[in-house]
């Protein structure tokens, strides 16, 4: 969402496409609200609730497309994959500042 944010800004067209039935599903459902109006005030497309099948380049430096379950495709230049973070707190000591 944050490279979304900024790529947006910067006038690129983006679209989000997210398999869970809302953005940001580990967080609070106001802060997904929130951020999805933030997003689409950005002209953000927001597509929830489909998974990705295919993606496809038209040759070496050709578009790029996505292709979802439900049929549609979406093309562009380029495609940012994000699927998630995962801390790396292992060996910090975290346990002991409690």
């Amino acid at each position: 969402m944050e490279m979304a944010t900024a790529y947006a800004s910067l006038g690129a067209k983006v679209t989000i496409v997210e398999a869970l039935p809302r953005l940001i599903s580990s967080e609070e459902q106001f802060a997904a609200a929130r951020s999805r109006m933030r997003l689409e005030a950005l002209d953000v497309e927001v597509v929830l609730g489909v998974k990705a099948t295919a993606v496809q380049r038209a040759h070496e430096k050709g578009s790029v497309t996505l292709e979802l379950e439900d049929g549609r495709s979406f093309t562009g230049d380029e495609l940012l994959c994000a699927i998630g973070r995962t801390p790396h707190t292992d060996g910090l000591g975290l346990e002991e500042l409690a």
